[in-house]
């Protein structure tokens, strides 16, 4: 073989090994592409992940607040027409109005307590449902003719405090117990 021959294959297998390690790279290169792709993709769906989680967390948590004031407020208009209908059963026991009158009116507090004890019933706990059920019912006897009882009522109305406020706050220990 021939000086300028024998130059020429050499220089063939040079540039040949050149290109191979350069080959090499860029499919280094590209590999490293790849697994940076497949890392920024995966990173990507775990933040997605992490934001939807947060979104149901927050949605839970302005949930549970929104219900919690919901029956905050029932109970407190089921107590405030509690009081009101009791102030009606004392005047009728001693029998200082009318009795039309006083019936008319013992009748409309009362179904302002049903209406409050209604929403009890649709969004309170048990408990409280229960307690103000006796409430009610405790009304409804008084109203149908049964002597006003007001140990009896004091009873009712504080076993339906308690149950409100250990489903507001549970936990706490309640002044009437």
């Amino acid at each position: 073989m021939d000086q300028p021959t024998a130059t020429f294959i050499a220089g063939m297998v040079s540039a040949l090994g050149s290109t191979t390690v350069g080959l090499g790279g860029l499919i280094f290169a590209m590999r490293n592409t790849s697994k940076t792709l497949a890392y920024q993709r995966d990173e990507a769906a775990a933040a997605r992940e992490h934001e939807i989680r947060l979104r149901r967390d927050t949605e839970h948590r302005e949930d549970q607040l929104r219900w919690h004031r919901e029956r905050r407020e029932a109970y407190g208009t089921f107590a405030v027409a509690a009081g009101k209908a009791r102030q009606g059963m004392l005047m009728r026991a001693r029998d200082t109005e009318p009795a039309d009158a006083l019936g008319t009116n013992l009748t409309q507090l009362r179904n302002d307590l049903f209406d409050a004890f209604s929403m009890i019933q649709l969004i309170g706990a048990q408990p409280v449902r229960h307690r103000a059920s006796s409430v009610l019912t405790f009304v409804d006897e008084v109203i149908a003719g049964a002597a006003y009882d007001d140990e009896h009522w004091v009873e009712k109305i504080l076993g339906f405090r308690a149950a409100a406020r250990d489903d507001l706050v549970p936990g706490k220990v309640s002044p009437e117990k």
